[in-house]
């Protein structure tokens, strides 16, 4: 099969025509897979196929892959073989979206959690309906430890944040994200920087159409934190400490690169939303105090009154060229 047969994974009946997508990249993930296979068969929701990449293991998570694929079936468990080799996290979960054509839903999974059996139920039943327009759902976590044991539930967001919030905090934890078909498809003709990941690119396009954002705040996962996270979930203390620890430059360059990336590669944006971005990266570029004012109009705030002073600070004491 050529490399562009394997990038398009069309829809293979795998119980009727509300048959969810899910993808998985996956790496170096032996430890705590099983866990997060089986729950994906316990799930009440029963109209899902799984479309995984592995991303250059070393260990034996494509063996456990391919074992869980050969009892599945191809009709419930396709892997992706192209594009080969390490993309990284990010360029990973885009070619397993742009090969998840033909879905009505798509979710990302991660290798290391634990889906609640009524997760996916929960995500299609609020989206469903939602056909015309970009939507995309998101919640809470349970976190716990390596074992599955309890620690504490992850922040409460508000979803109605008006867009550029977006670009300065990311309120969607991948393996909680379920997208309808026009936002995958708008996601999955996008370029997003770099410096961006799969889960906060998906809540920036999203918000930037002015697409609802669904924040569950009844926990439907196990969130597993461990040494091997690419990401975890910092409460506010660490997120407060993070931001601090970034120069105001850096904070500045990742605003600018997500807008600039909106701009190149997002053509269906609404003109008001255009405008906004156009106005955000030329203030990105003035002197202090017309800065200042900007951003206060623009409202470019995290989900705290402290992180949201914090980036107001970190926008206003940097100024790129």
């Amino acid at each position: 099969m050529t490399q562009e047969a394997h990038s398009d994974v069309r829809h293979a009946h795998a119980g009727g025509a509300d048959t969810i997508a899910i993808l998985l990249s996956t790496y170096n993930g032996e430890a705590y897979l099983a866990d997060q296979l089986a729950s994906l068969e316990r799930q009440t929701y029963p109209y899902w196929r799984l479309i995984w990449r592995d991303d250059g293991s070393g260990d034996r998570t494509r063996a456990v892959m391919s074992e869980f694929s050969a009892r599945l079936g191809k009709a419930r468990c396709h892997e992706l073989t192209g594009p080969s080799g390490r993309l990284g996290v990010l360029e990973s979960y885009m070619a397993l979206l742009r090969a998840a054509r033909g879905y009505p839903f798509v979710a990302f999974a991660d290798q290391d959690d634990v889906w609640l059996p009524g997760k996916l139920a929960r995500a299609a039943h609020i989206l469903q309906g939602i056909k015309d327009r970009p939507a995309l759902y998101c919640g809470r976590q349970m976190l716990v430890d390596r074992d599955l044991r309890p620690l504490r539930e992850s922040p409460a967001f508000r979803a109605d944040l008006p867009f550029p919030a977006a670009l300065a905090q990311n309120i969607a934890t991948g393996c909680t994200i379920l997208l309808n078909r026009p936002a995958a498809d708008i996601i999955a003709r996008s370029r997003p920087p770099k410096i961006s990941l799969h889960d906060w690119w998906s809540y920036i396009v999203v918000s930037a159409h002015g697409g609802p954002v669904f924040f569950d705040k009844e926990p439907h996962i196990l969130y597993r934190q461990h040494l091997g996270n690419a990401i975890g979930a910092p409460h506010i203390g660490t997120r407060i400490r993070r931001m601090l620890h970034k120069k105001p430059s850096q904070v500045l360059q990742a605003i600018d690169a997500h807008a600039q990336a909106i701009q190149d590669s997002v053509p269906t944006l609404p003109p008001e939303t255009a405008d906004k971005l156009k106005r955000l990266r030329a203030s990105l570029r003035m002197p202090f105090m017309a800065r200042l004012a900007f951003v206060l109009k623009l409202d470019l705030r995290r989900q705290s009154r402290t992180e949201s002073v914090l980036m107001a600070l970190r926008t206003t004491t940097a100024r790129l060229p």
